[in-house]
């Protein structure tokens, strides 16, 4: 058969793969609508531009809207929450504190959306809220590369919300 007698497949577009099929529109503390560049967030001060929120100067008159992180901390709706159990937690309490904010700051600096809602310290060990599931998932991974232990990562069916549980004797 020559390649003209096949039949003709229908393209479907550009293929894609991962997370990238999964749009951020379908998360539904991003916008669907596009901002106009120069719009403040009046909570934290993030700026919208070049498509996404970054940290920058607020305009004195630009426009002015929540941020998807700040409407996330007000809702309580965490994106991400990791959970660091066992004797060793409760030992080194401090230095594992240090490391989390650590890799929230170096996160922080490059995506304005990811950061630390709050963290309770309980008998248990510690619980760290987030307001973006990779965040939750840096931290895991710095934890089991700096000390090792058990790191279980569980993400829901959307990708819009990740549990990390690392836990270490």
């Amino acid at each position: 058969m020559k390649a003209s007698d096949q039949p003709a497949v229908p393209s479907r577009g550009r293929r894609i793969s991962g997370r990238a099929q999964n749009p951020a529109s379908n998360d539904p503390y991003h916008s669907v609508e596009k901002m106009p560049d120069g719009t403040c967030c009046p909570d934290c001060g993030a700026v919208f531009s070049e498509g996404r929120w970054h940290w920058g100067e607020c305009a004195a008159l630009g426009p002015a809207q929540t941020c998807p992180a700040c409407r996330r901390i007000r809702e309580g709706a965490a994106g991400g929450i990791l959970t660091l159990k066992g004797d060793f937690v409760r030992a080194k309490q401090q230095e594992l504190l240090s490391l989390i904010h650590h890799q929230e700051e170096l996160e922080k600096a490059e995506h304005a959306l990811n950061r630390i809602m709050d963290i309770a310290v309980d008998d248990d060990g510690i619980t760290v809220r987030t307001t973006d599931p990779r965040l939750v998932c840096r931290m895991g991974d710095a934890l089991e590369r700096a000390y090792e232990g058990a790191l279980e990562i569980h993400h829901d069916e959307d990708g819009f919300f990740a549990r990390v549980a690392w836990e270490r004797a």
